[in-house]
């Protein structure tokens, strides 16, 4: 750097894409290939022009290269589909999904809440049906997606970006709002891996983050009475909302005034 903050001198090897790149986002810059690099390996070297650069030199090139990603329509999809702002609010992820819910006999142990293999193998070993039950879960919802998104292959028509890919990874997003949370956390991963998905693939699994559809409320209302030991959650508020007022893939949250002082709180069951 010379004279302060602007481009004097680069040399680049082997990088001729990125010249070709560089020459078609800044005009200004000049590309020199001296006549003996044509019989060595690649040597390139870019000049600045004659007058020296600035900040706002710099920003303006910026800008350009902006202009340019934008306007190239995958690009400017991938980046829509980053940024989320292809969705719509009005959307819910899979309305109409009922989570799977697998009921556990009681018994004088409960289930652990720290990841121990033994504990979780001894818990699970004295309920052989809800394991069962699981499983039949799994097999109905996954594997039934997986043959008809195996079929949409053999057919060619899963390539990025199609109506196949796009209504595949839909499917996908219901089993997994279906299957309960590990498998949600699962989508919400993949909706960020743009060298997975196509970018209107991503926008599919996006809703995941924050439009994902509520447990039973009858369900939320059991967990409330067994975790606060009362007969009716009516013995500690005077009113609660009978449907969430906001649900994630962990937990929803239910609007309520304490009988004790009126209150208003937020009750979330997860």
């Amino acid at each position: 750097f010379r004279d302060g903050l602007h481009l004097s001198h680069i040399v680049v090897r082997p990088a001729m894409p990125l010249l070709l790149a560089l020459s078609g986002l800044a005009p200004g810059l000049a590309l020199h290939a001296p006549a003996a690099a044509r019989s060595r390996s690649p040597c390139m070297q870019i000049k600045s022009p004659e007058r020296p650069g600035s900040v706002a030199d710099m920003s303006a090139a910026m800008a350009d290269m902006r202009e340019q990603l934008a306007a190239d329509e995958r690009t400017s999809a991938l980046i829509s589909a980053m940024r989320g702002t292809n969705i719509n609010d009005d959307d819910n992820a899979a309305s109409g999904t009922t989570l799977q819910v697998v009921e556990m006999r009681a018994g004088d142990d409960s289930l652990p809440t720290e990841y121990d293999p033994a504990a979780l193998s001894a818990y699970f070993r004295k309920r052989p049906g809800a394991v069962l039950t699981r499983i039949g879960q799994l097999a109905l919802y996954g594997g039934a997606w997986v043959a008809k998104t195996l079929l949409s292959a053999l057919r060619g028509e899963l390539t990025s970006g199609s109506e196949g890919e796009v209504a595949a990874v839909a499917g996908l997003r219901d089993v997994l709002v279906s299957l309960g949370p590990f498998y949600i956390k699962l989508g919400q991963a993949l909706s960020i891996r743009p060298d997975i998905l196509s970018p209107q693939a991503m926008v599919q699994l996006q809703q995941l983050c924050d439009k994902v559809p509520p447990f039973e409320s009858a369900v939320a209302m059991q967990c409330v009475r067994d975790e606060l030991g009362v007969e009716d959650v009516s013995e500690l508020f005077s009113t609660i909302t009978p449907e969430p007022v906001a649900a994630a893939s962990l937990g929803q949250v239910y609007k309520a005034t304490l009988r004790e002082g009126g209150d208003e709180v937020a009750v979330k069951v997860q």
